[in-house]
């Protein structure tokens, strides 16, 4: 007997475990300024990101005959950004494989394809990440040199000397140095409570609120392995861009994660030369360099 899967079905599983896969491995770049704007773009390829530079005015003495002076007040900022990078993974499934192999382990298709897209979205992304946009790193050295002392002491007390609020601090660890945190963690007089060391998941770290373990974090020729980061140090935009009119193709849907706000999009058209199905899953997002002193990059050599 053959079930047939319907159309719609399938395209909700590939896009769904690609959703899924998309925002785990997107996550870390919640430490920057970010907008996951599931509204489709219409008119503009801009969109404007809130932006909170580092205060460096001096505060001011009250002097009683002057009173209170107003030269200068602290403004919230936007950054317009661009929607200029597209990446998209395509699928192709032949009308024989429709019909007698309908399921085709969609799920672990759409997993993989989503997990391919958010590493390369990912490293184009962080390719920003260079001495020539932030400066010499604040740490260099081994995974086994990377320890709870530097996290606190090397790298928290550059960013204090910067200046950055004590909330909204973030960092984002390849493997090698995430772990080797998480060892020395596993003292529990060290670390507040040793649950989350077990689990592997460390948050409120000597003052950084959010720790990522992310692998995928590109080396850029310059054997970057991590960096410590405030809001204003990137601003980044996401936002799916609808086809045109004129040129519709057979399906255009859009998912959209509900708690980050990340979409996904997926276009669908059918070749009958071929007499195959082909279809592509897409990110649509634009980044700008914020603040060079708001972020600490992090090196192994």
């Amino acid at each position: 007997m053959s079930v047939t899967v319907p159309t719609t079905l399938q395209r909700q599983v590939i896009m769904s475990s690609a959703l899924v896969a998309l925002r785990t491995e997107l996550l870390p770049l919640g430490v920057f300024s970010t907008v996951f704007d599931g509204v489709t773009l219409e008119g503009s390829d801009k969109i404007s990101v809130p932006y909170y530079p580092l205060e460096s005015s001096a505060s001011t003495d009250f002097v009683q005959g002057d009173g209170y002076v107003f030269g200068d007040t602290y403004t919230q900022a936007a950054r317009e950004v661009t929607i200029n990078k597209r990446k998209y993974q395509p699928l192709s499934i032949p009308s024989s494989s429709l019909s007698r192999q309908p399921g085709l382990g969609l799920e672990e298709v759409g997993r993989q394809k989503g997990l391919k897209l958010a590493a390369d979205a990912y490293a184009d992304i962080l390719s920003v990440v260079t001495a020539a946009n932030y400066g010499a790193a604040v740490f260099t050295g081994a995974a086994s040199a990377f320890d709870f002392a530097q996290v606190n002491e090397t790298v928290g007390g550059a960013c204090d000397v910067a200046g950055w609020p004590t909330s909204g601090r973030g960092l984002v660890l390849k493997s090698g140095y995430y772990r080797n945190l998480v060892t020395d963690l596993l003292d529990a007089s060290v670390y507040a409570s040793d649950d989350p060391v077990k689990r592997g998941m460390l948050q409120g770290v000597a003052g950084f609120g959010e720790v990522y373990n992310s692998q995928t974090v590109p080396a850029n020729a310059e054997n970057l392995v991590g960096f410590a980061a405030a809001k204003s140090a990137l601003v980044i935009a996401f936002s799916p861009i609808q086809p045109a009119d004129e040129g519709r193709i057979v399906e255009y849907d859009v998912m959209t994660d509900p708690e980050t706000g990340i979409s996904i999009e997926y276009r669908k058209w059918f070749d009958a030369d071929l007499d195959t199905m082909k279809s592509v899953m897409e990110v649509n997002y634009g980044y700008a360099v914020g603040e060079a002193a708001a972020l600490k990059r992090i090196v192994s050599a």
